[in-house]
């Protein structure tokens, strides 16, 4: 029994301390990326580190603002980027989110159907010039 406590720790211990979103997130720039991402990370103790490093600075995105991110820095960078500059992604989608979500949010005034009597009004008016104007240019 002592033996399976003893195992129940050293697996707890040994429990990554960061967001399972990295473990996607790292694996998709070593795609994109290539030997450039894998060599960087390339020592197991370095790579959990950064990926705890990584999770801390990332949760507060959602995983639409880190896929977006991702999508524009794959588009856009040649290289792959350190973590301010993949936090500074995140940051300027999720303000274009939240903007987005604001103007929708934003009343407008409601439509107030104008009078139909003050439509003929209009139109009436707008008859009397154009038929003025066509008369006055058949009797030249």
């Amino acid at each position: 029994m002592n033996h399976q406590t003893q195992e129940t720790t050293s697996s707890h211990s040994t429990t990554p301390e960061y967001d399972k979103r990295m473990d996607t997130l790292f694996m998709r720039l070593a795609a994109i990326y290539g030997y450039l991402w894998v060599s960087t990370y390339s020592n197991p103790s370095f790579l959990e580190l950064s990926k705890r490093e990584w999770s801390e600075s990332l949760n507060e995105f959602d995983n639409q603002v880190l896929k977006l991110a991702l999508e524009q820095i794959k588009k856009k960078l040649a290289v792959p980027p350190c973590l301010p500059i993949f936090y500074e992604y995140c940051t300027n989608i999720q303000k274009g989110i939240q903007a987005r979500q604001e103007a929708l949010k934003q009343k407008t005034e409601p439509h107030v159907r104008t009078d139909p009597q003050v439509v003929q009004i209009h139109i009436n008016q707008m008859k009397d010039y154009l038929f003025k104007e066509a008369k006055e240019k058949t009797s030249c």
